[in-house]
């Protein structure tokens, strides 16, 4: 959903560049949940770890959909649709 928002939409495509903060927060959170997830028991116990599967999901969509829309609008989109072929290819 992410990926093609970012890659059809000038305007998120401009809010991305512009706020490229985001990006880096959300990779902090995608570390920080992988760290806490496997190292501390907390992320194994029911209510905890469907939320920090929910954070991880949402922050590694951003991420995929910032690479993909600085990589797309590069090489002319081929790249992400060279990407969407072998997934659903495979």
């Amino acid at each position: 959903m992410f990926v093609i928002l970012s890659v059809n939409s000038t305007a998120f495509f401009l809010f991305q560049l512009q706020n490229t903060f985001l990006f880096y927060l959300c990779l902090f959170i995608c570390i920080g949940v992988e760290i806490y997830m496997f190292c501390c028991h907390g992320g194994r116990a029911s209510p905890q770890n469907y939320i920090c599967l929910g954070l991880f999901t949402l922050a590694e969509a951003y991420i995929v959909s910032f690479v993909s829309s600085i990589t797309g609008k590069e090489s002319g989109n081929s790249v992400v649709l060279l990407a969407g072929i072998y997934t659903l290819g495979t």
